[in-house]
């Protein structure tokens, strides 16, 4: 036995004219209101797919998102290890010239001998990479906040 209940709604000509559209493709009782459970059923049926469609595009275009971040996060790396890898070569060439010229025999290394200027260098040189690391960190913060927004 079915359980029905009377509902009086009042639609626009529009919609009326769709419904009964609807419900002559379907040979449907657009009196009976048989249109409208069919169209309740249909909705309910098919609500579930959309979902998983929608979930499956949204998850498409997260994992794009987030393939872009990285992949920019491997460009800046790999400009910030050039930039080093340049550095170091270009330090290295000085010193060789230097000792060059000085006519340098014996190299003291800092295992045996640390001067103050170098002891002063070192924490200077820790600070500003400690520095860096701290901007880029707010940096990052200040980009996740504005994307979340």
């Amino acid at each position: 036995m079915k359980n029905e209940e009377k509902n009086n709604s009042y639609l626009q000509p529009s919609t009326i004219r769709k419904l009964n559209s609807i419900a002559q493709e379907k040979d449907l009782n657009y009196v009976n209101s048989e249109i409208v459970e069919f169209l309740v059923e249909f909705y309910f049926e098919n609500r579930s797919e959309e979902m998983r469609t929608l979930l499956t595009n949204r998850e498409g275009v997260l994992q794009t998102r987030l393939l872009g971040t990285i992949i920019e996060e491997l460009k800046n790396l790999r400009l910030n290890v050039n930039l080093i890898e340049h550095n170091n070569k270009m330090m290295m060439e000085f010193w060789n010239h230097y000792f060059i010229m000085t006519g340098a025999s014996t190299l003291d290394s800092t295992e045996k001998l640390i001067s103050a200027p170098y002891q002063e260098a070192e924490r200077l040189i820790r600070e500003r990479i400690a520095h860096n690391k701290q901007r880029k960190l707010d940096d990052e913060m200040k980009r996740a906040t504005f994307n979340n927004e």
